[in-house]
């Protein structure tokens, strides 16, 4: 049977389309560069990572295009999804904060609101057994809003104030625009009500009785609130700690110069105002370096508290720590006790307040492991919390400051 005319004729013409294809398999980039796709583009120039012509007139709104992200070459199988590497968050910056002659607090805050639902009973009700309060670290970074004015003391009369934790945890607000200081010439206040819910925070300074020392104790408290306290997202949190104006810069320089040491003693508190122990820390400016012993190194009275975040540790915990000293702050990673092991993760921060690093504030973020033995109490990786002030021995108190 012979083919119509019209199919002889569209094989021809693929049989030619073919050849000439074939013959322009590989074009080089000198061929590319003869051939105009628009303006004065050619194909050599054009790109599927730019923009072409307009790129030559105005880069586009949207900014430099981002890098493709690389998918996964290896996973499971029989899930072809894309999955990308987690990469990890990186931490506010906190540069230029606790500078000398700044404002600059450590603290810890206690989460009011842990329950734990242990079992439902028979009912539209369900047991809840009220658990202790879970603590954590953290530092405190005030901004003294120097427009506003000053007022008779080191306290501004508004700042703003950021709050970062030193390890795990959350603070019911981390960033506050301002914080009035209010009538009684101590509390800084701050209150917000919106749509969105009740934002608050407040802080006491008691004024601390040393001569020449811009620093006082502080405790308060903090919540956030979407649809009232009882919604389970409510955050209710009670503050302590200390804070104050850092050491100037000229007088750290003349303690590193003189090659001076210090020893400093004092004890720490927890968020609920108890007694941590007691505390000595000697520094040596010359070196830039510092060594703490807190209850010696090990153990006093203490007990444990099981908490929505696990085990927690009150009281006397010991451990020693060995630091280094920059400007004027202070921080340590190194940390052991002679009782027990000390987890990774585990801080030590402060800073030298008042003339001549008259002092030194911090908080210690600790976790612990001991064995137990006849008369001791034993855990594993318990937390503990705690925020000191530490006083140069040798200071003299001001009996006519109160």
């Amino acid at each position: 049977m012979n083919a119509p005319i019209g199919i002889i004729r569209l094989s021809a013409l693929a049989l030619a389309c073919a050849a000439s294809l074939s013959a322009q398999a590989n074009p080089s980039n000198a061929d590319y560069a003869k051939v105009v796709l628009y303006g004065d583009v050619t194909i050599a120039q054009d790109s599927t990572a730019s923009w072409g012509i307009w790129e030559q007139l105005e880069p586009p709104a949207a900014g430099v295009q981002a890098p493709t992200i690389a998918l996964r070459t290896s996973g499971d199988l029989y899930r072809p999804l894309g999955q990308l590497d987690p990469v990890p968050p990186v931490p506010p910056s906190v540069e230029g904060f606790c500078a000398g002659g700044s404002l600059c607090g450590f603290g810890v805050l206690a989460d009011l609101g842990d329950l734990q639902l242990v079992r439902e009973v028979a009912g539209p009700q369900a047991l809840r057994e009220p658990m202790a309060p879970t603590q954590h670290a953290f530092q405190m970074f005030p901004v003294d809003l120097k427009a506003e004015g000053n007022s008779n003391s080191w306290l501004p009369n508004a700042m703003s104030l950021r709050i970062l934790m030193m390890s795990v945890g959350e603070a019911a607000l981390s960033d506050v625009a301002r914080m009035d200081l209010m009538e009684d010439r101590r509390t800084h206040q701050f209150f917000e009500e919106d749509r969105l819910g009740e934002r608050g925070i407040s802080i006491s300074t008691e004024l601390a009785d040393i001569e020449g020392l811009d620093a006082g104790r502080f405790d308060g408290g903090m919540s956030s609130y979407i649809n009232g306290k009882s919604d389970p997202s409510a955050i209710s949190q009670r503050l302590a700690g200390f804070w104050g104006v850092t050491t100037s810069t000229a007088d750290m320089a003349a303690l590193r110069q003189g090659q001076a040491s210090a020893r400093y003693t004092g004890r720490g508190i927890d968020a609920m105002d108890n007694n941590t122990g007691n505390m000595v820390m000697v520094v040596s400016f010359g070196t830039s370096t510092f060594t703490m012993s807190t209850n010696g190194g090990s153990d006093t009275k203490v007990y444990t508290q099981r908490t929505s975040s696990g085990t927690q540790l009150m009281g006397g915990v010991g451990y020693n720590v060995v630091g280094t000293v920059t400007g004027s702050t202070f921080e340590s990673r190194q940390i052991t006790a002679v009782d027990g092991t000390i987890g990774a993760g585990s801080s030590v921060k402060g800073a030298f307040v008042g003339a001549g690093a008259a002092a030194a504030i911090g908080a210690s973020d600790i976790v612990k492991t001991k064995v137990s033995t006849e008369g001791s109490l034993g855990y594993t990786n318990a937390r503990h919390v705690n925020a000191f002030a530490l006083i140069k021995d040798g200071t003299v108190l001001n009996e006519t400051k109160r």
